[in-house]
This record gives C-alpha cells, sequence and structure tokens, in this order.
C-alpha cells in the first residue's frame, strides 16, 4: 500500500502481494570498475508492509511505492555505500528535538547532509512565502501604474487625435453638454473591457497560486485546511483607483472640450 497526501487517497500500485512474495525490481546500480551507474534487476522477497500513511518528502516519484532494505542488503543491491533520504515517525513527539539535536551533532559538518522536521519545513515555506509576497507586490504596484498611466493617457490621447472630428460635431450643432457626456460615455466603455479582463487574470492567477500552495504543503506532509477566499478588497480597491484615473482624465478633457476653437479646429490650424 502507498499513501499519497497529495491525492487524499489509498493507492494499491503492487495489488495482491502477500508476505514472502518474489519481486523483480529494476534499480540503479554503480559499477565500480567503469564508473557507471547501470540499471540492474534482482529479485526481492516481501518481508513486511509500510504503514498506510508513509508518505515522501520531496515531490518527485510521489507515486513510486518505498522499499525499505537493511543498509547492508542496499549496499549488496546497488554497490551504493549511501542512501538518499531516511524518515522517521515518532509515536512520542517530545523526543523528537532530542534527536533532532543528536542528528545535528552528528551529521552537519557533513556538505550532503539536510535533516528536516516540520518546524524547519514550515521556516523554510514561510521564507519563500515572503520573498514570493514582495514579488507579487512589486509585481502589482508596477502593473497598478501602468494601468493608471494607459487609462489617463488612452482617453486624453483619444481626444486629442479626434479633436477636429469634435469640433465638426459642434459646427453641426451638437452642445458641448452633449459632447461631453458621448466622451464620458465611450471613454468608460472602452476602459472597462481592460478592468473586467484584469480582474478575470488576477482571479485566475490566485487560483493557481492556492492550489500550488495546498499542493506543496500535502507533498510536505503538512495538513492544509484553508479555503480559498475572494480577493474581494484587492479588487475593490483596483476599481476604486480604475475609477479615480477615469474622472481625472475626463476632467482633463472637460476642459479641452470648453477651449475648443471651432474655426481654428476646422482650418486645421489646432
Amino acid at each position: 500500500k502507498f499513501y499519497s497526501k497529495i491525492k487524499r487517497g489509498i493507492f494499491k500500485l503492487l495489488p495482491n502481494q502477500k508476505l514472502n512474495d518474489e519481486l523483480t525490481i529494476s534499480y540503479q546500480y554503480y559499477d565500480k570498475d567503469s564508473g557507471i551507474v547501470k540499471f540492474k534487476k534482482s529479485k526481492v522477497r516481501v518481508v513486511g508492509f509500510i504503514s498506510d500513511n508513509w508518505d515522501p518528502i520531496t515531490h518527485t516519484e510521489h507515486f513510486v511505492p518505498d522499499i525499505i532494505t537493511y543498509d547492508s542488503i542496499y549496499r549488496n543491491l546497488t554497490n551504493i555505500s549511501n542512501v538518499n533520504e531516511i524518515k522517521v515517525e515518532l509515536n512520542d513527539k517530545d523526543s523528537l528535538e532530542n534527536i533532532y539535536n543528536k542528528i545535528e551533532t552528528r551529521f552537519s559538518s557533513k556538505n550532503f547532509y539536510e535533516c528536516d522536521t516540520e518546524k524547519t519545513i514550515l521556516e523554510r515555506l514561510n521564507r519563500y512565502e515572503k520573498k514570493n509576497k514582495i514579488k507579487r507586490e512589486v509585481s502589482s504596484a508596477v502593473l497598478l501604474s501602468m494601468s493608471i498611466v494607459n487609462i489617463i493617457a488612452g482617453i486624453i490621447l483619444t481626444f486629442n487625435l479626434n479633436k477636429r472630428g469634435y469640433a465638426t460635431m459642434l459646427s453641426l450643432g451638437m452642445s458641448r453638454r452633449n459632447l461631453k457626456r458621448m466622451l464620458r460615455k465611450n471613454g468608460i466603455l472602452s476602459i472597462i473591457p481592460g478592468i473586467v479582463l484584469a480582474i478575470i487574470v488576477s482571479l485566475i492567477y490566485n487560483i493557481k497560486w492556492f492550489n500550488q500552495v495546498k499542493l506543496i504543503a500535502g507533498i510536505q506532509g503538512i495538513e492544509f485546511k484553508e479555503t480559498f477566499s475572494l480577493p474581494y478588497m484587492q479588487i475593490v480597491i483596483f476599481i476604486l483607483i480604475c475609477t479615480i484615473s477615469i474622472l481625472l482624465a475626463l476632467s482633463v478633457v472637460y476642459k479641452n472640450v470648453d477651449d475648443i476653437d471651432i474655426i481654428e479646429c476646422l482650418n486645421n490650424k489646432v
């Protein structure tokens, strides 16, 4: 049996196995004469099963069942005298710190050594989260600044490019008030799709980020009870800032509408 916290289920990847059954396994074997790591096959006998809640700490090969052997048997099979990972589970949680300190004292000078507890894993994940939070905040600030500039510049530049056409409308009898109303409507309608798209992309990114954190927590063997919450406050702030930007741009456009000289515009002097 093999238990994966990622899928929250128990999988019998080697079905119908019993004690004393023989299995043919393929494993890496180090050839000392050639210095090449090869794959060999050998038969092993089933002498026991790991518990259902034995799971890997790393994110690689998490659907491959573990095979536990004595280190001497491991050396004979693979011709390799070191192991990649050992996981220890204790019934007495109070003794964990004591064992961790003993391992640290014995192996901390080895460059291949790394020892993790749930506490150290959480600390490392928190460090990653702080770095990613800074990256997200900087990216959000840059994108928000670009949105503000695009909204204001887009509305004002669009007006300036079509200024002669607006002068023609005024010369045909349209009131400046109606022109302002039309510009306000066109400006808002042209900006809304971009705002909606930005909100949708942000939600998709947040959902993917939430699922990634949930996956990493499962891989690390950490219980994850959080639920996805809609970042409604950030969305409201974004909409308010965009609305203020639109109002600022329209205030500039309204002033330019009042300053339109119909004759000069029609003569292409402005």
